[in-house]
């Protein structure tokens, strides 16, 4: 089987499910695990090379809930599978449904069953205290994380206060962040991975008035860990619980 990854988190997953060998291109944003670098690659997630993927002959194509109208000849042969799942449940589902698809039917339950286990893991240590927690997906204009980030958010000790577990992130106006009044803003901002930019927050008009940035309570966290629904998402939940147990002594409970 020849496999063509246009989506970071299908990469992770594939690799993940023991399919590594099958993969004949990734994009150039695949980047965990470290070996996937060494894939051929195709261009990027959108803007792939048509000519390449054709040149490949891939029997299988898993893209991104973004799919390009240049993919829509693959998924009229049924090769293409994308997936958008909107909460934990789902990714589950969509994790099973690509190990069906790849023959790693068994180790996609055992994955799922892993992640499930993770997350257990972290419940059992709750927080005394539950920080009211904003959840950033992106900066320009500001966008509240939905779909699974809430659900995650809420197994590592928090509860995100703006956007909804199965509903797509969102913006908002400032007044409805004023009046949610977060303990915490964690920016986990797509495509960025770790890196960090507090200009990018601190010089908003009116955000320094929340009470979380004249406190100083504004976190950083690694995009692919919260925003790729797949095995790390597990990954993100401990590195919440640790901001969320760390900065539980600035809170003013």
């Amino acid at each position: 089987m020849r496999i063509v990854s246009l989506a970071p988190v299908m990469t992770e997953i594939l690799y993940a499910l023991g399919a590594a060998d099958d993969i004949a291109a990734v994009t150039r944003f695949c980047d965990w695990p470290p070996e996937a670098r060494q894939k051929e690659q195709i261009g990027a997630w959108i803007n792939f090379e048509p000519a390449k993927l054709n040149e490949l002959k891939p029997d299988l194509i898993f893209a991104s809930y973004y799919m390009p109208e240049s993919l829509r000849q693959w998924e009229g042969a049924g090769q293409l599978l994308h997936f958008e799942p909107r909460n934990l449940w789902e990714v589950f589902d969509s994790i099973r449904a690509i190990g069906e698809a790849v023959g790693k039917s068994q180790r996609a339950d055992e994955v799922v069953a892993e992640m499930k286990s993770g997350f257990a893991k972290i419940r059992l240590h709750p927080l005394e205290y539950r920080p009211r927690v904003y959840m950033e997906e992106w900066f320009q204009p500001p966008l509240a994380a939905g779909n699974w980030v809430p659900e995650v958010a809420a197994i590592a000790g928090g509860e995100e206060i703006i956007a909804e577990v199965s509903r797509p992130s969102k913006t908002f106006s400032l007044a409805a962040l004023s009046l949610a009044d977060p303990d915490l803003i964690v920016c986990h901002w797509q495509g960025w991975g770790d890196r960090t930019d507090l200009g990018r927050i601190v010089e908003r008009p009116g955000w320094q008035e929340l009470r979380a940035m004249a406190e100083n309570k504004i976190f950083f966290l690694d995009d692919a860990l919260i925003n790729r629904p797949g095995p790390r998402l597990v990954q993100g939940a401990r590195a919440l619980n640790k901001i969320f147990s760390g900065a539980k002594d600035l809170l003013q409970v």
